[in-house]
This record gives structure tokens, C-alpha cells and sequence, in this order.
């Protein structure tokens, strides 16, 4: 008898990005690569964990960050905006 293959855990990727900056064209060019990003990912199979998905109202910002930074890897898609930010 053969034992079952062990589960292989997907990795865990995450987006950073500074949203609700799709007031400027910069802005709406950057929101479409972290869509095309999420998309091709998930077309992939390895869906990309991103903070105005995966959280709803009440969840913890901080938890969210804590997982990130545990991730597997994280796109990163810098503006002055993100690096203004809190």
C-alpha cells in the first residue's frame, strides 16, 4: 500500500501599494498592474493576497501586515504616495 503525497502548501504572495490613489493617471495606471498582477497570479494558480480583498470592516490592518511580512513574497508597486504613507 502507498501512503498519500503530503500537501504541498501553496506560496503566499501578497500586493503592497498605496490604494485610493486612482484620483491621478499615475494613479489608475498603477491600480491596473496590481490588477493585471493579481489576475495573472491567479491564472496561474497562486492567487496574490491583497488588503482590499482579503480584509472586511472590523479585520485588523495589523494582522494583515504581520502576514505579509511571513509571506512568501511581496509585490511591491511604489509611489510617493506609498512612501508618504503611514
Amino acid at each position: 500500500s502507498t501512503s498519500p503525497a503530503p500537501a504541498v502548501e501553496k506560496p503566499r504572495w501578497y500586493v503592497s501599494y498605496a490604494w485610493g490613489d486612482d484620483r491621478t493617471p499615475a494613479g489608475k495606471t498603477r491600480e491596473a498592474k496590481v490588477d493585471a498582477t493579481c489576475a495573472e497570479a491567479r491564472a496561474r494558480g497562486t492567487p496574490v493576497h491583497r488588503d482590499k480583498d482579503d480584509l472586511r470592516p472590523g479585520d485588523s490592518i495589523e494582522r494583515f501586515m504581520r502576514d505579509i511580512g511571513a509571506g512568501d513574497r511581496v509585490f511591491v508597486f511604489l509611489s510617493d504616495k506609498y512612501l508618504k504613507s503611514a
